[in-house]
């Protein structure tokens, strides 16, 4: 499936993983960058829905914090944007949600 990956490079996973997780209609939660000093620190929970920034389907990977999931915006894909994750769009990421089970191997090649 056409893909993109991190915007960083050295942030991109490689070697193999393995799927640990398979949520569909995942929810989001968002920790913004900046907090003041001092100031207790915000989150953010995007419901679930195809608008959500992880899209339609979340595959865990086993590496933390690191998955393949949708994306509510298709035409972006090909574009390096995220932190670290693979993004396909929302139709891709459900075909491939319904594709994997627990403990799939997910072999990323440089």
């Amino acid at each position: 499936f056409p893909c993109s990956i991190a915007k960083d490079k050295s942030k991109a996973p490689k070697g193999e993983l393995k799927i640990v997780s398979l949520v569909p209609n995942p929810n989001y939660t968002y920790t913004p960058d900046h907090t003041p000093p001092g100031a207790k620190r915000s989150r953010y929970m995007f419901m679930d829905g195809p608008n959500n920034p992880v899209g339609v389907a979340w595959l865990g990977l086993s590496l933390p914090g690191y998955g393949i999931h949708g994306t509510p915006i298709p035409e972006r894909i090909g574009r390096a944007e995220s932190h670290g994750c693979f993004r396909l769009s929302n139709w891709n990421a459900a075909r491939l949600y319904s594709l994997c089970r627990i403990g799939t191997r997910v072999i990323i090649e440089p």
